[in-house]
């Protein structure tokens, strides 16, 4: 089909669809293709143009972390353009440019399409269009005194309480430019922390700065559109927070990690009980204060509320009687909770349209909370039957737990129903749970995602760290550090399938099974072979741990069956990954190979 014949409606769907995969390169490329894709694409490339989804700073030096985010700072460079005061633009050209220019004349409004701003994606990107200035140091806010001088008699007396401080004061002129030319800003992220989630200071915001942002008339008149709030770091989140009610925006998803005192637990709940259109909250770390201090306060969330997750909490009825009427729940997550006391509403609570249930837990329950075992149970058998998808975990190895978490897959066996779960996640400890297990698969025909973990692992240093997926390459520098969990003996915890259960375990396992992970459950060679050749399984993923292995058989073993079984998948990727375990174990800190043992990760794709 020409180019030629496609109309300009059905261009623009397509280039919609791909600017909500985040494929920010392809709409780049789009871009340079020719003028009609240019004037379509634009608006949407600089929609999420001051935001990433990139994290990684795997980077030698500084000159490749800049050659990398290039593009970032021609984004800087242009949206200087639209400072008003021409004074400001010369003294930057004078001053922090060698490599490129403010552009004299922009082919578009390029700020009039900007929807999302990160703030912390902003400040890092005028910091990379400062450094490549010789004379500023990348890791420093500052400048020279006599520049400062100049700079503050050039901006006004608007601009002069910063300090020093260039970043903020350009962070401040990008924004007041955004918000001049846009008419909506659809997403707000405030993070005071790197993507490494260590403090930031080089910004040194300060507790007003946001707040005197978002008190502009242009910031309201944006802001009174916003949709998605994200707020996370040591900094006053209460003013922040009422800032953005006095806009009276329509927010659907918000995100808000407590940690300090500046913003109140019932605080929190009154800013979360104002808004009437949300459809996903999570919200984290509301123990700081001891108590919840809920008493006075009345009303629920809205009902149009679709997704919950409470981290980092304690939980109780006085935090579950405001969620009491979000009938329309779909997914809820309770991810390193504290059960503190009796939760009548969880044990009477029912959630219709529930199909996501996760929860990871001490599950410490205490002499004078019996009771709390029996209603979280109770809680759990309520849902079960209309599940998809079901995670429940311990986030700590402890016997005090035990015998909850392994009553979990006698209760799934017994009350989830076969055609709905599609996606199980278990953690079984014991090997005498096997025959449990082992009936799960040949009941539940339907699913699609298993994953087995004999304790709780952090789910992005498991998966990102230790799975890269580099095609046809054996990497040997990951490791897994397990000093995160206390247990200087952990190495020692992981069991093995041995290969006549794992014969038993893939011959119940249905063709519709897409992802498959072992955990921290040991296989040999022989039984990935027994997975490898299976006549049935047509597996996209698969994730395990072999041991003695050697990594040049075990590649071999891979291209051997490289088309599984001659069936419509064949294998495009895998990684052979020795593993090492970074504890106190034998005796010194450090990293230490554990025997031949290697995590495997197998891709598919169709012929």
């Amino acid at each position: 089909m020409s180019f030629n014949t496609c109309s300009f409606e059905v261009i623009e769907n397509i280039i919609k669809i791909i600017e909500e995969n985040n494929d920010l390169k392809s709409l780049y490329y789009l871009c340079l293709t020719n003028k009609i894709l240019c004037k379509i694409s634009i608006p949407y490339l600089w929609k999420k143009s001051l935001i990433t989804t990139n994290k990684s700073n795997n980077f030698d030096n500084i000159r490749d972390y800049l050659i990398e985010n290039i593009n970032t700072i021609k984004i800087i460079s242009i949206l200087l353009f639209f400072i008003k005061n021409t004074n400001i633009r010369n003294f930057l050209k004078n001053n922090y440019q060698e490599f490129f220019y403010i552009p004299k004349k922009p082919i578009f409004n390029y700020p009039h399409f900007i929807k999302f701003i990160d703030f912390s994606f902003l400040f890092n990107s005028i910091q990379l269009w400062l450094s490549y200035n010789s004379d500023f140091y990348r890791y420093s806010s500052y400048v020279d005194e006599n520049k400062w001088k100049y700079f503050q008699i050039i901006c006004g007396k608007r601009n002069i309480i910063f300090n020093n401080n260039i970043i903020l004061a350009l962070t401040e002129m990008i924004f007041r430019s955004i918000i001049k030319y846009t008419d909506e800003i659809n997403t707000i992220y405030i993070n005071v922390y790197n993507y490494d989630d260590n403090y930031n200071g080089d910004y040194d915001e300060g507790d007003d700065f946001y707040i005197r942002l978002f008190g502009l008339n242009d910031a309201k008149k944006c802001l009174s559109k916003l949709k998605k709030f994200k707020i996370k770091g040591f900094i006053n989140k209460f003013g922040i927070i009422n800032q953005i009610m006095n806009c009276n925006p329509k927010l659907k998803i918000v995100y808000i990690q407590k940690y300090d005192s500046t913003l109140k637990n019932h605080q929190l709940m009154k800013f979360l009980l104002n808004q009437n259109h949300l459809t996903k909250i999570t919200i984290s770390g509301l123990n700081y204060e001891g108590s919840y201090d809920f008493h006075d306060m009345e009303g629920s969330i809205t009902n149009s509320l679709e997704s919950l997750k409470i981290m980092k909490c304690n939980v109780s009825d006085d935090l579950l009687r405001f969620f009491i009427n979000c009938n329309k729940l779909k997914k809820f997550q309770l991810i390193d909770v504290d059960f503190i006391s009796s939760n009548n509403i969880l044990k009477d609570i029912i959630f219709k349209n529930l199909k996501n249930l996760k929860i990871i837990s001490k599950f410490n329950f205490l002499d004078e909370n019996e009771n709390l075992e029996y209603e979280i149970k109770l809680f759990i058998i309520h849902h079960l039957n209309n599940l998809n998808r079901i995670e429940i975990k311990s986030s700590i190895k402890s016997s005090s737990f035990s015998n909850f978490i392994e009553e979990i897959p006698s209760l799934i066996l017994e009350y989830s129903c076969p055609l709905n779960l599609n996606h199980l996640f278990l953690q079984i400890d014991q090997p005498h749970y096997y025959s449990t297990f082992l009936n799960i698969m040949k009941r539940f025909k339907n699913l699609k995602t298993l994953e087995l973990t004999k304790f709780y692992i952090n789910d992005n240093n498991y998966y990102n760290n230790n799975f890269i997926n580099y095609n046809n390459f054996i990497n040997y520098n990951s490791y897994i550090n397990y000093n995160n969990y206390n247990n200087n003996d952990i190495i020692h915890d992981i069991k093995f399938l041995n290969d006549q259960n794992l014969r038993d375990f893939t011959n119940n396992l249905n063709e519709d099974l897409k992802l498959l992970n072992f955990g921290m459950w040991k296989i040999s060679i022989e039984g990935l072979k027994i997975i490898l050749s299976h006549k049935r399984l047509c597996l996209k993923n698969l994730s395990c741990i072999l041991y003695n292995g050697n990594p040049y058989h075990i590649e071999r073993l891979i291209m051997k069956y490289k088309e599984f079984n001659h069936r419509n998948r064949i294998i495009s990727n895998y990684t052979i990954t020795k593993l090492y375990v970074d504890c106190y174990y034998y005796g010194k800190k450090g990293k230490k190979s554990s025997s031949k043992d290697h995590n495997v990760y197998i891709e598919w794709v169709l012929k």
